[in-house]
């Protein structure tokens, strides 16, 4: 992009330049003919067109001076036939024999020079002589200066020689002979520079030529706008100034179509996508970006592309790739990793179900088999608690399994909501849950904050998910422990906490605690479970509209915090 915005910055200094001169008044009366097509001939003939049209202004002026002076009268007529000639000269500038007219006026000066001093006998006028050598100067390299400057001063010393009968020869020869040598001097500078010049054209238009080729075979897609800007200089488009194949290839149509033309009239949803106000930040803070879109099937070139965007003087330069088949490579390698997931999933899941369906079907055989053998009427009893036992287990994970399946499915309608009290629904399940801690020589209590507002609930699910959670407390909390459950209303939210005295939960594990078949290794040999309760009331509590997080402290206790929305005026 550093070339691209070098090149471009020197065709931004170009094109102002020729608007510039494009400007000027002048320009079309120095236009060359079409028929030169060599830079350097253009120039001269422009030189020439200049001067002679300095030089017809010049006369007309004298001719005006002339005609008021009666002492001066008999000028007129030379001086007129001098505008014919300076006017002839003029058209041969603006015609391919512009070189013709380069040596008419050669031959022009020298006439007038040498006409003046014959007139006037006057060795003074000799400083004349030198406007043909300059104009040789100009037009001819040094050595044809020092040619011309020899043959004027030989002409120019005979002439003098004959016509004035004072004139210091040697003078003359020896100023003359400086003026020349400084003319040939300043033409073989002259020339010098535009050796230079000309050569610095060149390494520009190989460079340009060389930038062209690869602006054109890019596979990548190049824009180039500059800025539109308003009275209030606010930038309200932006207007193509060039555009490569690639680029014209995703906007589906020609060079002549696009350049000069307004983005917003191209691509309209520049605007509504956002890209419009980053290309005007760019501009504005010179900072440039680079990001991946996506372009919607709707439109012809859908697909992905990458694209940087870098300011460039008043406007902004953009790179566009085409990154489709790189994204969907992408995409596979990812769908391949996550169904790679899924299986090692799906083996973790049915290895910890063999075993914890093992355990149950094992103990059931058993104890079946022995109380088909055991006449002991006590022993048999105790046999069918422990079938009972296992039963019920299997029963908990089974539906456990079924319920998760069935939160997690997305077709299915999960919830039934009604406007319900919260403290209505938690008196009855911390009540049965007293009396189970009872049995275990624990306690649980309930601290409800009066009047909350209703809360959208669901009757089946949300008793099930928090009696899950008193549960858990309860497992966790020793003999003589405490389980708190209190309500409040905090932040237009309807807050459940369940607090207990337990043993608490390492810092380590709290990120998993709601993972699907998490279970600590510390607590399977001292409890039992599915590993899905605390995922399923996570699923149930986000199916609400509200939050769970826990917090827990080792060997003070664990804590876990519910936050529900209350009803609004759409839920009555």
């Amino acid at each position: 992009m550093t070339d691209f915005s070098v090149n471009h910055s020197n065709r931004f200094v170009m094109i102002n330049s020729s608007i510039s001169l494009q400007a000027a008044w002048w320009k079309p009366f120095i236009r060359p003919a079409k028929n030169l097509h060599n830079d350097n001939d253009r120039e001269r003939a422009r030189l020439l067109a200049s001067m002679t049209l300095g030089a017809i202004l010049f006369h007309v002026l004298v001719i005006a001076v002339l005609t008021v002076s009666e002492d001066l009268a008999s000028l007129v007529i030379p001086v007129i036939l001098s505008l014919i000639a300076v006017s002839a000269i003029y058209g041969l500038s603006r015609s391919q024999y512009y070189q013709l007219g380069v040596n008419a006026s050669i031959g022009l000066s020298m006439i007038w020079a040498f006409g003046l001093i014959i007139a006037n006998h006057d060795q003074h006028f000799i400083i004349i002589t030198l406007l043909p050598v300059f104009i040789i100067s100009i037009f001819y390299k040094a050595q044809i200066v020092m040619l011309g400057g020899a043959l004027v001063l030989i002409s120019s010393t005979i002439l003098l020689t004959m016509s004035v009968r004072a004139f210091d020869a040697e003078i003359h020869i020896l100023l003359m002979t400086v003026m020349i040598v400084m003319l040939a001097v300043i033409s073989a500078l002259r020339q010098y520079n535009r050796a230079l010049r000309d050569e610095q054209i060149l390494k520009l238009a190989n460079s340009e030529l060389r930038f062209r080729t690869i602006f054109e075979a890019s596979l990548s897609s190049f824009f180039l706008l500059e800025s539109v800007r308003n009275p209030q200089n606010e930038i309200e488009d932006f207007v193509f100034v060039d555009v490569n194949q690639k680029g014209l290839e995703i906007l589906k149509q020609t060079r002549e179509q696009v350049v000069g033309q307004r983005l917003l009239t191209i691509s309209p949803s520049s605007d509504s996508v956002g890209f419009f106000e980053k290309y005007k930040q760019v501009v504005r803070t010179g900072v440039g970006y680079e990001e991946d879109f996506f372009v919607e099937p709707s439109i012809p070139t859908t697909g992905w592309y990458s694209h940087q965007v870098v300011k460039i003087n008043d406007g902004i330069a953009i790179s566009t790739v085409d990154i489709t088949s790189r994204r969907e490579k992408e995409i596979t390698a990812n769908q391949i990793l996550l169904e790679q997931q899924r299986t090692e999933m799906l083996q973790e899941i049915v290895s910890e179900f063999s075993h914890d369906l093992l355990t149950p079907i094992t103990i059931l055989k058993t104890s079946l088999y022995l109380l088909t053998r055991d006449p002991n009427e006590d022993l048999r009893a105790n046999r069918i608690s422990k079938l009972n036992t296992q039963l019920t287990k299997l029963e908990k994970m089974i539906r456990d399994m079924l319920t998760l399946s069935r939160l997690e499915s997305p077709n299915t309608q999960h919830f039934a909501f009604e406007l319900y009290s919260l403290n209505d629904m938690l008196n009855p399940i911390v009540e049965d849950y007293q009396q189970i801690a009872a049995e275990r020589q624990q306690n649980v209590l309930l601290q409800a904050e009066p009047d909350l507002p209703l809360v959208p609930l669901d009757i089946n699910t949300m008793p099930r998910a928090l009696g899950n959670l008193i549960d858990n407390a309860l497992k966790y909390t020793d003999k003589g422990g405490t389980v708190t459950v209190s309500t409040e209303l905090r932040d237009h939210q309807a807050v459940i906490k369940i607090r207990d005295t337990g043993k608490g939960i390492e810092a380590e594990y709290l990120s998993h605690i709601f993972d699907r078949y998490y279970r600590m290794d510390e607590h399977r040999k001292s409890t039992s479970g599915t590993g899905l309760g605390l995922a399923i009331v996570k699923k149930v509590i986000e199916g609400h509209g509200g939050t769970i997080e826990v917090a827990s402290t080792v060997d003070v206790g664990t804590t876990f915090i519910i936050a529900l929305p209350i009803a609004t005026a759409s839920d009555a």
